[in-house]
């Protein structure tokens, strides 16, 4: 082989030359592997003709010389050709070696790189004809002139078979699409159109499509999480595949309290939410930063979690997290949870550990009217005040919270809304 390049589509001769010297070989064996995105084509006659035995397997060709070589220069010529779809700058390398009776092996090897004359680039098109995704840009000897669509044209699901679609030209994988858009999302379900462009050095394009179509049944995870002004500070996402008549069951968090960004031993500096649903669970991960990547400031924050089946099915779960600074003191007491519904907890604490010098927590619960319902004085020396709502109608109650150090003194009050479901 005397070219060092070729176009995809050409037929290339191999010679693999063997030198004899001395005395005759004996038992020697030849082999020779073909690179990706090649394919065999025939073996030629030995020059000289001699007995050889020869095969092919894959990619991977065999000479067996069942007699001695006499001294003297063989040749072994064989052909293979250069797939169609073979991307332009690929380098071919065959890796080729001989054995001999005792003898150590001899190896060689031979490389080609393939150039092209044709740009090829394959967009997804939405119904509304705007580009959702570009796959990939090669270079081809020739224009793509068909493709086919494997092992089906339609996306199903978001992992395993049926979440992506093969696209081949004339046997050779030339792209894939996961459903994806350029952002890498999962795109609406809809109809698309693959359309496969080929350039050449002229400008005279050649295009080629199929039709496709996205079909998954998702369900929407939505965490927004709100400060205690119930200001929307940040919104997660997550997409659950195949999950027609599915629902959330419960939300749990890997913690009650989180410091972002601090470098203290045992410090929850990432908020784990975990959906748990009639399948496979889902993790949510909040870093305690806001929509715009900044660290929120330290205080209660109420996380809303949303499941849409997108089937017109939805389920709220609401939890509460307490971010507080790297340095470990809030500034503000809390009331955990303030949620409170069977099966849960019907039982929520008023927590004052977060203010400094903080002693004794007293609250007293009032109706939406502004009833009072029942002072609590919480145990002095634990910061803290427990409420305990069962028996207590659904609704909205207020908290009033006093913080009292240990002189008695009122250092911290703040108002509450404790919501109690049945």
């Amino acid at each position: 082989m005397s070219a060092t390049t070729a176009n995809p589509g050409n037929t290339l001769t191999y010679d693999i030359d063997l030198s004899v010297s001395n005395a005759p070989a004996t038992a020697v064996f030849v082999q020779d592997t073909l690179p990706a995105n090649m394919t065999f084509t025939d073996f030629q006659t030995p020059t000289p003709g001699v007995a050889v035995s020869t095969n092919q397997t894959g990619l991977l060709l065999s000479w067996n010389f069942s007699n001695p070589l006499p001294i003297g220069n063989y040749v072994l010529p064989y052909q293979a050709s250069i797939n169609s779809a073979a991307p332009s700058g690929t380098p071919l390398v065959n890796q080729s070696w001989v054995t001999i009776a005792g003898g150590s092996p001899v190896s060689a090897s031979c490389p080609v790189t393939v150039i092209g004359l044709f740009s090829v680039q394959v967009n997804i098109y939405n119904s509304a004809g705007e580009v959702v995704k570009t796959i990939l840009v090669q270079n081809v000897s020739q224009p793509i002139s068909n493709i086919t669509l494997s092992t089906s044209n339609q996306i199903t699901t978001l992992q395993g078979p049926g979440s992506t679609i093969l696209i081949y030209y004339n046997g050779a994988l030339i792209g894939t699409w996961d459903g994806s858009n350029n952002s890498e999302n999962p795109v609406t379900n809809g109809t698309y159109q693959i359309k496969v462009s080929s350039t050449s050095t002229s400008g005279v394009v050649t295009s080629v499509s199929q039709q496709a179509t996205v079909n998954r049944q998702l369900s929407n995870i939505t965490a927004t999480i709100y400060n205690s002004s119930g200001e929307l500070v940040r919104t997660l996402y997550s997409l659950v595949s195949d999950s027609f008549n599915s629902q959330m069951t419960n939300v749990n968090l890997s913690s009650s309290v989180i410091s972002p960004g601090s470098s203290v031993t045992g410090n929850n500096t990432h908020l784990q939410i975990v959906v748990v649903t009639s399948g496979t669970p889902v993790t949510l991960t909040w870093d305690g930063t806001n929509n715009s990547s900044t660290v929120v400031t330290p205080g209660s924050y109420t996380i809303q979690l949303n499941w849409d089946n997108g089937q017109g099915s939805t389920t709220d779960i609401s939890r509460t997290v307490l971010v507080i600074p790297a340095s470990g003191s809030t500034g503000v007491a809390v009331a955990r949870p303030n949620v409170l519904e069977p099966g849960a907890t019907m039982i929520t604490t008023f927590d004052g550990t977060g203010v400094a010098n903080a002693y004794t927590v007293n609250a007293r619960i009032y109706t939406i009217a502004g009833q009072l319902i029942m002072p609590i004085q919480g145990t002095p020396g634990t910061a803290s005040a427990a409420w305990n709502a069962s028996g207590m109608a659904s609704g909205i109650y207020f908290a009033v919270v006093d913080v009292l150090n240990a002189d008695g003194g009122n250092i911290d009050h703040q108002t509450f809304k404790i919501l109690v479901l049945h």
